[in-house]
């Protein structure tokens, strides 16, 4: 009987003593909780990377006016063919691809949108802008040269995941302009299309006179041009006219303060 109570004391002190090896190596999980219906749980919080949608264009110019701003000489190194040289508009005379310029995308009210840096062209008037994805229209704004600077803009609306491409030549700059001209409200040119933009541009270009050309480096000359339209395109053509009834309809409803 004393020999089976000494065996039973040192079963017991090997168990005592191996029980905190046996537990390290082999932790208890405790088991799941399983919410009670009606029950709230909280969930963990995830962030989804943006979706980004792609703007690219090329920005073209009178090479007559670039080279007022920056003499062939400073940029001939950035091109590999001819600097300068590209497709005409009868009243520009030779127009000139725009390297190494700055580009910004703007808001409607022509403040920069956050979030989305500078670009510059390539030697030949190449970009490529990432903005998030949404419904919304932009203005892209460039700018040529040192002192004096070549302004161009145009107005896209990124379609959703694909590529949106745009020009910017004086045609689109004197169209964006005057359609924020007109506008009572700047916020409403999310309500254009771009062919919308596109018929009005293609409107300045057929009619584009020499005097309608304004100097690109003067900002002030770009607004007069721009609200001088209807004395070189026609009343009745459509890119025109169908803007302007646009315009009108949105200003009743967002009439001016």
């Amino acid at each position: 009987m004393a020999f089976e109570r000494r065996i039973h004391r040192t079963i017991l002190a090997a168990t005592l003593t191996c029980a905190p090896l046996a537990l390290a190596a082999c932790p208890l999980t405790p088991p799941a909780q399983v919410p009670t219906a009606g029950a709230s749980v909280a969930l963990v919080a995830t962030t989804a990377p943006a979706k980004l949608t792609v703007i690219e264009g090329v920005a073209v110019a009178p090479i007559s006016q670039l080279t007022t701003v920056a003499p062939l000489t400073t940029v001939a190194p950035l091109t590999t063919v001819a600097p300068y040289r590209t497709a005409s508009v009868t009243a520009l005379g030779g127009q000139g691809y725009v390297p190494n310029a700055r580009v910004r995308l703007l808001n409607p009210d022509l403040t920069p949108v956050a979030g989305v840096g500078e670009v510059l062209t390539d030697s030949l008037g190449r970009f490529k802008i990432e903005v998030p994805a949404g419904d919304r229209a932009y203005v892209v704004r460039l700018e040529f040269g040192d002192t004096d600077k070549v302004s161009l803009s145009a107005f896209v609306k990124p379609a959703p995941e694909t590529t949106s491409t745009v020009t910017l030549d004086v045609p689109s700059t004197l169209a964006i302009t005057h359609v924020l001209q007109q506008l009572a409200d700047p916020a409403e040119l999310d309500s254009f299309s771009n062919d919308d933009l596109k018929k009005l541009s293609e409107a300045i270009a057929a009619h584009l006179v020499e005097d309608a050309v304004p100097k690109l480096w003067v900002p002030a000359e770009i607004d007069e041009k721009a609200q001088q339209l209807g004395t070189f395109v026609p009343a009745e053509d459509a890119g025109l006219t169908e803007i302007t009834q646009k315009i009108e309809n949105l200003n009743q409803t967002s009439p001016s303060p």
